[in-house]
């Protein structure tokens, strides 16, 4: 027979150590939740900073068409007599260009063949060299027979250069107050712009537009 004293003590030491093990079990079930609680919380900071972020910084949007001022239509008009075809433009620019032809991003105007007096404001794509050596190619096979050609300077590239070697070009004293697609004028760009002609009537090409700028024309059209 066991002892009543040792039987009690061996009863309280079986309890004590189910106890021990339960509050370690439960210790380790809190670090787990501690652990959980502070995964999320970290998480939680992370998508506060992004939304905060994202609401100081605005995601861009790809860039909306601009479009040409009506007062500088009237003086392309001026200067060519009319536009038979605008190859990049769409409906709402017609409502003032009124060109006799034109090509709406739909129909892609660099895929189609251009002709008689154009008038082209190459869209804020990226592809201002495509267009513009469109432009030359059509001139130079005599499709084109005059143009008025509207871009930003870039001094430093080849396909600017060529065009200055070979067209006169005017420089706008101000810069061009473009309009969105509700024909609100938007803040002047920061850039300058540059309008070349192609074609026979440099003579009137530079007296229209010398009332908005200066007009300069290659040296061997000078010396000619």
């Amino acid at each position: 027979m066991f002892d009543g004293k040792k039987t009690e003590y061996l009863s309280i030491h079986s309890l004590a150590m189910a106890e021990a093990e339960a509050a370690l079990a439960r210790g380790k079930v809190v670090k787990k939740l501690d652990k959980r609680i502070q995964t999320l919380s970290e998480q939680i900071n992370q998508l506060q900073d992004k939304s905060s972020k994202s609401l100081k910084s605005p995601s861009r949007k790809k860039a909306s068409q601009l479009y040409t001022p009506p007062v500088m239509i009237d003086l392309v008009r001026v200067a060519m007599g009319e536009i038979d075809l605008d190859p990049a433009s769409d409906d709402i620019a017609q409502k003032w260009v009124q060109a006799r032809n034109y090509y709406t991003p739909e129909l892609d105007g660099l895929s189609h063949p251009w002709f008689g007096r154009v008038w082209l404001h190459p869209p804020a794509d990226g592809k201002t060299v495509k267009w513009t050596s469109k432009l030359l190619a059509e001139y130079e096979s005599g499709r084109v027979t005059e143009a008025v050609l509207l871009v930003r300077p870039a001094v430093g590239s080849k396909w600017f250069q060529k065009l200055t070697r070979l067209f006169p070009v005017c420089f706008p004293d101000e810069r061009l107050k473009f309009l969105d697609d509700q024909g609100i004028p938007q803040p002047k760009p920061k850039h300058g712009n540059a309008i070349f002609y192609l074609g026979q009537n440099n003579q009137q090409f530079g007296q229209v537009f010398g009332t908005v700028g200066s007009v300069s024309s290659p040296v061997q059209n000078q010396l000619a």
